[in-house]
């Protein structure tokens, strides 16, 4: 699959909750979003997924967050905010949303 199957309209806020869509969809999806989210100036985004997330969606939306352009860094949240197995926090730039 090269895109998301319908278009996804979602307000570019400092958090996206995965658990609603299909592992096909995810590494598109956090790409996109991370994208959009460059460009409205977020400078910190949590990826909120759950602990059924393993293999191949971690994996997926790892891939997507590497491959953004504009991902500073990321880390799996601390206990208490997710962790491993449920949160991904990823830092943008602001530079990228100031050119």
């Amino acid at each position: 699959m090269d895109k998301l199957e319908k278009p996804f309209e979602h307000p570019i806020e400092d958090r996206l909750n995965l658990d609603a869509f299909q592992p096909p969809e995810v590494g598109f999806l956090v790409s996109d979003y991370l994208t959009a989210a460059v460009s409205k100036g977020v400078r910190e985004v949590r990826l909120i997924h759950s602990r059924e997330m393993l293999g191949d969606r971690i994996e997926a939306i790892l891939d997507a967050v590497e491959r953004t352009r504009g991902v500073v860094s990321y880390s799996m949240g601390e206990m208490g905010e997710g962790g491993w197995y449920g949160e991904t926090i990823v830092i943008l730039s602001i530079e990228e949303h100031a050119q």
